[in-house]
């Protein structure tokens, strides 16, 4: 190619960095760059910290030329990616114009170094409102429920002004519940939920078939709104697993008779 433009010079360390055992043929094609833009620099931050060399994915950084959100994101996640928490938080610290975005990342990138606390600590001295902070605080909870850390889940969820937490809020905290067996807390939950969608039914549906509370399942199903092929699955494979073949073939019949009913083929 006689003539190549910055998209083109980007295509191939880009190329490189996505395959294992190239990371030295990217680096080289990134030097060679007359002329590099933020996907460049980027890209070059990203595939160092693929390859474990978060040192050298922050001097990078350092020597990058107008910064902009996805290059700070990147470092950050990278620091996540090979456990180095601290340095992970001292780069979002020193983000000039946080977002939700980076919040959520730090978040989730906290909760899979198993450092729930520490996310919960970051979330505390944020201001709600104004740092977009919902998605991080749904994070958290699912976090902690997936780990069966009800109490704290519930903690994170009471935090959450009503007037801000959204159908993801409430169904994370009624699958808290549901992962631990807790049906009235899940109940009491669901009820509440000001607006449910189909995951919320769901969630709730998925408690009951758990706990072979089959006719109660039946009941909240030919109430919800619109089922999907999630709760068809649901309530047939929780009459199997009672060993009700009738009910199960009932229910199948059932559901698809609903299904008909809402537009879905």
């Amino acid at each position: 190619m006689p003539d190549r433009d910055p998209v083109s010079w980007n295509t191939m360390p880009s190329g490189y960095a996505g395959f294992a055992g190239y990371f030295e043929e990217a680096r080289s094609l990134f030097d060679r760059m007359p002329e590099r833009d933020a996907v460049s620099w980027n890209t070059m931050i990203a595939a160092c910290s693929r390859n474990g060399r978060t040192g050298e994915a922050e001097r990078l950084f350092e020597a990058m030329p107008g910064r902009n959100a996805v290059s700070w994101n990147t470092l950050m996640m990278g620091f996540l990616e090979n456990g180095e928490v601290e340095k992970a938080v001292e780069v979002f610290r020193g983000i000039p114009s946080r977002d939700s975005t980076s919040l959520s990342a730090l978040v989730r990138g906290l909760a899979r170094n198993d450092m729930l606390r520490a996310a919960e600590d970051v979330l505390l001295g944020l201001d709600f409102t104004r740092d977009g902070a919902l998605d991080a605080y749904n994070t958290l909870i699912a976090a902690y429920g997936q780990r069966g850390m009800v109490m704290e889940a519930r903690q994170v969820f009471d935090r959450i002004p009503h007037i801000h937490k959204n159908a993801v809020s409430w169904n994370s905290m009624s699958m808290c519940y549901v992962k631990t067996g807790d049906l009235s807390a899940a109940r009491a939950t669901f009820t509440e939920t000001p607006q449910k969608d189909c995951v919320s039914w769901n969630t709730m549906i998925t408690g009951l078939v758990n706990a072979s509370e089959m006719d109660e399942a039946e009941a909240l199903f030919w109430r919800m709104p619109e089922p999907d092929s999630w709760t068809w699955t649901l309530m047939v494979s929780g009459f199997a697993q009672k060993g009700e073949l009738e009910k199960a073939r009932a229910s199948s019949t059932g559901c698809l008779a609903k299904h008909w009913s809402h537009g879905i083929r």
